[in-house]
């Protein structure tokens, strides 16, 4: 009786195990932006508010005075240049017009899904605050921005960003689809320096393409790649992988909760061994999946890796007590 319990725990734990199975499935497509609300010119002003460009708005902040709040019903306009779909953007939109570009704040990731490049982007800048990046810490570059205000007065930023859906909503608005921004070709000479503004520089935050870079006597490149995008070659090697990890996972359940289970117990006992055995199977696979939302929700998806691999190890030691006896094939 002793080993029919041993064997049944074995087996739901290695079934536990298995929650690692239960992770999010890449498809290796991003998909199609959702359909959002489109605003032109008419409606965005429809409450007296008035246009001002980039450039004018920018030019508001003024270097060591800090950030500068905008009191005025005013609207800034432009074309989105930017996409964080391969993750080389951070939580930010850049939008630019003909007299320049600027950063919205806006605080969540994955925004490829909601704002398309080439789409006119409308913000209405009451309330928010406009500040430059990098230059409370001495690292800044010109680079205009804008947001809310920063809370915490020994931040290193001038401004935060607007995190919560309700906010955005109330300031940056969708308007016309269109084609994606040409970016504009530069030479080394016209890149931007520590004390670049919007007004020597006028190509701070619009999408550029740089030409003739050399670094050391040798050509310069940055090479930026997509961390969710795959070869077509890995994407065969993954399916191999994970068939061949199911594979393995069926037939150890099929030796330790049936082969195994007939051989170490009485004749009298095998039938209540393997119904024992399958609830327990039953079980273990309903909490497997609700051990790992559990684990993931509490301490990440990493937890559920390591709580996979302890019910492993827990299982093999339970097999370990086992003693099997040895029958020779008649």
């Amino acid at each position: 009786m002793g080993k029919k319990i041993l064997f049944c725990a074995a087996a739901a734990l290695a079934i536990l195990s298995s929650c690692e199975e239960w992770e999010p499935v890449y498809t290796f497509d991003y998909g199609t932006p959702g359909t959002f609300k489109e605003y032109d010119d008419a409606s965005i002003t429809a409450d007296g508010a008035t246009f001002i460009n980039i450039a004018d708005l920018a030019a508001r902040y003024k270097v060591g005075r800090g950030p500068v709040f905008i009191g005025d019903n005013v609207v800034i306009k432009g074309k989105l240049s930017s996409s964080d779909r391969s993750g080389n953007i951070y939580k930010s939109l850049y939008i630019q017009d003909e007299t320049g570009g600027i950063e919205l704040k806006i605080g969540r990731t994955s925004l490829y899904n909601e704002f398309r490049e080439g789409e006119t982007i409308y913000v209405r800048c009451e309330g928010l605050t406009i500040g430059m990046y990098g230059y409370k810490s001495g690292s800044g570059n010109g680079m205009i921005q804008i947001g809310f205000a920063d809370p915490d007065p020994d931040s290193d930023y001038d401004t935060s960003y607007m995190d919560l859906q309700v906010l955005v909503d109330q300031h940056v608005f969708h308007g016309a689809k269109g084609a994606p921004v040409k970016p504009a070709v530069l030479t080394e000479d016209q890149l931007p320096n520590k004390e670049s503004t919007v007004v020597t520089c006028p190509y701070l935050g619009e999408l550029v393409t740089l030409k003739g870079l050399r670094y050391g006597n040798e050509i310069f490149a940055l090479l930026y790649l997509d961390s969710q995008q795959t070869l077509f070659a890995d994407r065969w090697l993954l399916a191999l992988l994970r068939t061949l990890h199911g594979a393995a996972f069926g037939l150890a359940q099929m030796v330790l909760a049936s082969t195994l289970i007939i051989d170490t117990c009485e004749s009298f006992q095998r039938t209540e061994a393997n119904h024992s055995a399958s609830w327990f199977s039953r079980f273990a696979l309903s909490l497997g999946p609700l051990a790992a939302l559990v684990l993931t929700a509490a301490y990440g998806f990493q937890a559920v890796v390591w709580g996979a691999v302890a019910a492993s190890a827990v299982t093999l030691l339970l097999i370990k007590l086992v003693t099997f006896p040895f029958r020779a094939p008649e």
